[in-house]
């Protein structure tokens, strides 16, 4: 249900508040590993060519900028676990990721079928299959590629494939 937003516009909430406070959390985190990287980079004397400006490093010399690069690491890995707990717990994972349909898929399969010059299949067993996505993308090969019977429907513009 549209919530109602700045200047009485409606908007929608697509992700929970704490789905929103672990990817800022994230940001963060990556700017602090990027930037203290930036002040690692600088510090090797292998790359003695190139040098990004001392203002947008962290850390100011190496030890700072490692100590700050691990303080975020350790941030950015525990940021993941609380995510990761909470779409196990909350069920948001599997809400947002399932349910996976052999229809889903074979739906992509024809959009790839429709949009893409080549293709590629990768079997279980190690075998792949590539060329021009209207000699890759059949119905066998799609068969043997998810292990159930398909039908090939065709129309003027393109095909795609349904469970049989």
């Amino acid at each position: 249900m549209p919530a109602p937003g700045p200047a009485g516009s409606d908007w929608v909430r697509v992700h929970p508040p704490v789905v929103r406070v672990c990817h800022w959390i994230n940001l963060f985190a990556v700017l602090i590993m990027v930037t203290s990287g930036w002040a690692i980079y600088n510090a090797s004397p292998l790359f003695a060519g190139f040098r990004f400006p001392y203002d947008l490093t962290l850390g100011g010399w190496l030890a700072g900028a490692l100590q700050w690069h691990f303080a975020a690491m350790w941030l950015l890995g525990l940021n993941g676990l609380v995510y990761l707990a909470y779409g196990i717990a909350s069920g948001h994972f599997r809400r947002k990721l399932l349910p996976l349909s052999p229809r889903a898929v074979l739906h992509d399969v024809g959009l790839a079928a429709r949009y893409a010059d080549e293709a590629l299949l990768l079997f279980g067993d190690g075998r792949w299959l590539h060329g021009p996505e209207g000699e890759v993308l059949r119905a066998p090969n799609i068969e043997q590629l998810y292990g159930l019977p398909v039908r090939e429907l065709t129309w003027s513009s393109g095909r795609t494939y349904v469970p049989a």
